[in-house]
């Protein structure tokens, strides 16, 4: 008998733990031991990731360096409206007068971010990875003259800034899952899900920078675009291993994979509008699109617009 009871009581905590999981909103992306190698199956990009990139600079301790908050459109060779635009931090060591750009974005193609690519033999696979890339100079698309928009934020030390050169190698290492969505509430107050990416880095790293004990400048405003969705709350679908684990004619494994059949991650830019217009008519008529985070997949149902551009403000520390 009470090896009965102990048996119910496990199955008990066991489905409490799986709710409380799946309440437990927004979806966190996991962070890692270290950054995991490569698939070699990934396509590289071109340009490459990080092209001129160098190593992150070290500065004397009472150098004065000033901080910019900086943003452009990710494809400044396109007009492409319907894109959100892509954020970084500027520095410039006033001492040296030495400039030099930080962001964080895919590896790999934009859209596989949160695409899969579908292979030859119906297998999912998952080219995601995001890193931080740091650059000898401001890079041009930031550049005013080219419409791009740079803001002061906050003069810091030498000192400072090397301290955040370390937190920058912790974050690079373990925090290299990119993409994913963001998949609101009804309401707009909740959030389901937040992707991985150069905006939500931008927020981490001004955190960072606050506390090592840089003060930001009073009125200094950070703003950011996202592409968002909003909708009921989502449904767990399970583990990738679980729901591909038993063959792929599993009518959930099928689904999901003819999901990511219709995209064409191939290509960036351009294309990744493009796949913006199929994911608002596959959301139109089957109720919402799925998401995969973690190693999971869940379905996020969805409400008009389906997928909108909006602007937000950071709170700044």
């Amino acid at each position: 008998m009470s090896s009965n009871l102990f048996i119910i009581l496990t199955i008990i905590f066991c489905l409490s733990c799986v709710l409380s999981q799946q309440h437990k909103w927004p979806v966190e992306h996991r962070r890692v031991p270290h950054r995991p190698p490569t698939d070699p199956r990934c396509q590289t990009p071109n340009p490459p990731f990080c092209v001129n990139g160098i190593s992150m600079p070290t500065f004397s301790d009472d150098d004065r360096v000033e901080l910019f908050h900086m943003y452009a459109d990710l494809t400044p060779n396109m007009y492409l409206p319907d894109f959100p635009k892509h954020v970084a931090i500027g520095f410039w060591n006033v001492n040296t007068n030495t400039n030099y750009t930080i962001d964080w974005y895919g590896v790999y193609l934009i859209s596989q971010c949160s695409l899969a690519s579908v292979l030859t033999d119906d297998s999912l696979l998952w080219c995601n990875q995001g890193a931080v890339c740091v650059t000898d100079g401001i890079k041009d698309k930031f550049l005013p003259e080219n419409k791009g928009q740079m803001s002061p934020m906050a003069t810091m030390t030498g000192s400072q800034f090397n301290q955040y050169t370390d937190w920058i190698e912790h974050e690079n290492d373990t925090n290299v899952e990119c993409g994913g969505s963001n998949v609101l509430d009804t309401a707009g107050s909740t959030f389901w899900f937040r992707s991985n990416d150069c905006g939500s880095f931008i927020n981490r790293s001004y955190q960072a920078l606050s506390d090592i004990g840089v003060t930001f400048n009073t009125g200094a405003k950070a703003d950011y675009t996202m592409m968002v969705s909003h909708g009921p709350e989502p449904t767990y679908l399970g583990q990738s291993s679980v729901i591909f684990g038993s063959g792929r004619d599993d009518p959930l494994a099928k689904n999901i994979t003819n999901f990511y059949r219709q995209f064409n991650n191939t290509f960036g830019g351009l294309n990744s509008a493009k796949n913006n217009f199929i994911a608002q008519k596959y959301a139109a008529t089957h109720g919402g699109l799925y998401v995969y985070m973690n190693s999971e997949y869940w379905f996020a149902p969805l409400v008009e617009p389906y997928l909108s551009i909006v602007q937000l403000t950071i709170d700044l520390p």
